[in-house]
């Protein structure tokens, strides 16, 4: 690179082509997910047209934020929002399938007893 730029040649930094990304979780969600697999999971966001986007895949959570291959497909556009606007949304429906009503169903039915990660494991079917 030294020599090129030596010369007045434009040198363009590369970018990571497959990145995770960073989020700030919690210390306890990141001590208790670090390594949990999302799956199905679908993932929205806006390209840099501000068009909404939407891909089903697979990703996992780490102990600093998230990867995988569903983030590697759309890391270009939140890495290039990232560039823009210093900073990026990323949403995820973690039960793909079901509606915001019908999971309000589902999460309101009686929990009789279980604990609410229980409940959510049943009902929901989030570990």
């Amino acid at each position: 690179v030294a020599p090129l730029q030596a010369r007045g040649v434009d040198i363009a930094p590369l970018q990571s082509a497959n990145c995770g990304f960073d989020i700030d979780w919690t210390p306890f969600f990141a001590q208790r997910n670090a390594g949990a697999p999302l799956k199905p999971v679908v993932a929205h966001w806006l390209d840099l047209a501000g068009q909404p986007q939407s891909l089903q895949g697979e990703c996992v959570a780490s102990e600093y934020g998230i990867e995988g291959s569903l983030i590697y497909a759309l890391a270009a556009d939140l890495r290039e929002t990232i560039n823009r606007d210093g900073h990026a949304m990323l949403w995820l429906d973690l039960v793909p399938g079901r509606d915001e009503a019908r999971l309000l169903a589902d999460l309101s039915r009686p929990r009789k007893g279980r604990s609410f990660g229980e409940h959510l494991r049943r009902q929901a079917g989030l570990d």
